[in-house]
């Protein structure tokens, strides 16, 4: 049963794109459920079984159209979807196929599972804008609260990418979905600290909150700012997505510099996956980049593990007018829980590397600066990095701890 005072017993999170700690990828959803239950509250938490970053079938068998798991006192729901390799026309197809499914599903799960109650309240991630629209209708179907949560804007970030082009008849559709979202959430809450900005949420500021990421602060526990040991070489992390987003050719280019100017003991690890991997790998052995490895994705449980090895953690993001409204990627949280220096190159509105001093902060796109950027901090004291890492820390104790992020969520949406 809920705590005393609690007006909602179940809780259903919709997230097509979600992952589980034994997978790569954000558990912010996942960390959220478990914290909800921790609470006493009834969580179902429906998530693709189709990975995202890995594009492989992950939980179900041939034949086997969804399963229902008990994790950690919550329901995992896992929904097959068509799979898809690249950013084609089958990736497409896997949006509304998904949302399809999680619709007709989601209307008669109930009863075909006992252990999946009626919701009271449904909170949906915004992407793909086909699942959350499809949770409001399943959310009519129980007369159930229908909340929302931003965590980017599409079709926004799509036109100022160069995927999309402004006035199209796709973008024009997508507007008219996300408006309609916005318009029926009774709240919208949104890890984006400027997101109420934007021209498409300027009408609906009344019902939008931030609230922090949200990670699990205990699994750093053990290995937060914890030294390397490895006296030889100074270790620079980057984990997260390979894509267009993250800039990471500007630094190929930087660490080229740091090489032809005889750093041979500063080390770029760069771990995970994305459409542009396979480019990057090609373009560092071109490049004759001694100083650069890339790590295959590795699940979210390692992520500690693995910040703990590197001397500083590097964060990268092209220029875009999008970011103006903030940003939120795993990676940066998982930096600051570990303790770890910064060193950003990026232009965003909430750069929380440059606001607090947990590390150096450079423009986007420009490889000397960043270069630059990576030798500054490695001459510095031990001390003075280790210094920087724990203003981090201490930010992400602040603001991200998922168990703060679930009480403020609680109260926002009255539950």
């Amino acid at each position: 049963m809920p705590l005393k005072g609690c007006k909602v017993a179940s809780i259903w999170i919709v997230k097509q794109h979600g992952s589980t700690p034994d997978l790569p990828g954000g558990t912010r959803q996942f960390e959220l459920a478990q914290s909800l239950a921790r609470r006493g509250y009834e969580v179902t938490y429906f998530l693709s079984s189709f990975h995202y970053l890995l594009q492989v079938e992950v939980k179900l068998r041939a034949g086997e159209p969804f399963r229902v798991e008990r994790q950690n006192g919550f329901n995992l729901v896992w929904i097959k979807s068509f799979p898809y390799e690249r950013n084609d026309w089958r990736r497409v197809v896997n949006t509304v196929d998904y949302a399809k499914r999680f619709y007709v599903l989601g209307k008669k799960i109930t009863r075909l599972n006992p252990t999946v109650k009626v919701p009271d309240a449904v909170l949906a991630f915004n992407l793909p804008l086909l699942t959350p629209l499809c949770a409001y209708m399943v959310a009519r179907e129980y007369s159930a609260e229908f909340n929302l949560e931003v965590g980017d804007l599409w079709p926004q970030t799509l036109i100022d990418m160069g995927a999309l082009k402004e006035g199209s008849l796709i973008v024009r559709l997508l507007k008219s979905i996300e408006r309609f979202l916005y318009t029926r959430a009774r709240k919208i809450v949104t890890p984006l600290p400027s997101i109420s900005e934007c021209p498409s949420l300027m009408n609906f500021r009344n019902k939008v909150t931030w609230i922090g990421s949200g990670i699990n602060l205990a699994n750093y526990q053990d290995f937060a700012g914890m030294p390397t040991g490895r006296n030889e070489s100074f270790n620079v992390l980057y984990l997260g997505a390979h894509g267009p987003a993250n800039d990471l050719f500007n630094v190929l280019s930087a660490f080229k510099r740091i090489q032809r100017l005889g750093y041979s003991n500063i080390k770029l690890t760069l771990v995970g996956h994305g459409v542009e991997k396979e480019q990057l790998v090609r373009k560092a052995r071109r490049m004759n980049l001694a100083n650069v490895t890339f790590e295959d994705a590795i699940p979210r449980n390692k992520v500690p593990e693995v910040v703990a090895t590197a001397d500083a953690c590097l964060f990268s993001l092209r220029k875009a007018a999008i970011f103006n409204f903030g940003i939120n990627p795993n990676k940066l949280a998982d930096y600051l829980g570990g303790g770890k220096p910064i060193i950003s190159a990026a232009e965003v509105k909430n750069n929380v590397v440059q606001e607090i001093g947990c590390g150096i902060a450079v423009p986007a796109g420009e490889p000397q600066e960043l270069a630059d950027a990576v030798i500054k901090l490695y001459g510095m004291p031990a001390a003075d990095r280790a210094a920087m890492g724990y203003k981090g820390r201490q930010y992400a104790e602040k603001f991200l701890d998922s168990d703060r992020v679930t009480e403020k969520l609680i109260a926002i949406l009255g539950l």
